[in-house]
């Protein structure tokens, strides 16, 4: 039994430090797109939802072949919300990222009533469910 409990708190500080990993990665490729700084402004005076509207039409511009643009816009609107004020409301129509099918069909129906359905408003829509389920 100790060794479990032991196994199981050896794979939880894992999961905390590759998360911080992966955020301090986020951090700079961030700034090596130059997307920080505009992001972290637009946070600070900003709602949590109000980064995901921006970032969502900053992603109608990303033409479907542009990695590049999808990925800035994704750090862009992953920045803003570190910085943003809460929104209670953002996560309420948010499934669990775990449910598969249902979250898939969350992010078509979401992007599509934003009015962006191109692959860089799913990966936003991927963001906004990794803020809502951490």
């Amino acid at each position: 039994m100790l060794v479990v409990a032991a196994v199981v708190a050896l794979l939880a500080g894992t999961g905390v430090a590759l998360s911080r990993i992966q955020v301090r990665g986020d951090l700079w490729l961030a700034r090596r797109l130059g997307v920080d700084e505009p992001a972290r402004e637009l946070g600070r005076r900003s709602t949590e939802l109000e980064c995901v509207v921006e970032g969502v039409s900053q992603a109608g511009r990303c033409s479907s072949s542009s990695v590049a643009c999808m990925t800035a816009t994704n750090l862009f609107t992953s920045v803003c919300m570190e910085e943003a004020r809460p929104s209670p409301e953002l996560c309420t129509p948010v499934p669990d990222p775990l449910q598969v099918i249902r979250s898939a069909r969350w992010q078509k129906d979401w992007c599509a009533e934003a009015g962006s359905p191109g692959e860089a408003c799913v990966a936003i829509a991927r963001t906004v469910q990794r803020r809502c389920y951490p």
